[in-house]
């Protein structure tokens, strides 16, 4: 598939829940986060367009507020490749204030995976 994303995403490494605003409902987890979007794993099969307010429930020292609502539609939905039960969601988040895109830059920065040094050196031949 060709990439279309034009900003980085940064996979997250800490289970961080994800639940429908309106319904309390919890949707998936996150799985990586971007300026503009986000990607969940999700048990429920979403098609693209569907408009949702969401909720990501914030530990640690990232806001005074557990919970940052979000307005995003999905973009795209497919069963995953490893677990066919759980689906991957891209949701694009739509109206994104800078406070909202500052709490997501700093969900990146706590909870990203950090890039390991590779000790693996390869053979030359």
């Amino acid at each position: 598939m060709h990439e279309r994303r034009k900003q980085p995403r940064k996979e997250i490494s800490y289970y961080i829940c994800v639940m429908d605003s309106t319904s309390g409902q919890m949707i998936g987890h996150l799985v990586d986060v971007a300026p503009s979007g986000l990607r969940i794993d999700s048990h429920l099969q979403i098609p693209p367009g569907v408009p949702f307010l969401l909720q990501i429930e914030l530990v640690g020292e990232l806001t005074d507020n557990p919970l940052v609502t979000l307005a995003t539609r999905t973009v795209w939905c497919k069963p995953d490749d490893i677990e066919p039960n759980v689906y991957n969601i891209g949701l694009k988040v739509e109206n994104l204030t800078q406070q909202q895109a500052s709490l997501l830059e700093k969900i990146a920065q706590q909870f990203g995976k950090r890039e390991s040094p590779s000790y693996y050196t390869p053979p030359r031949f």
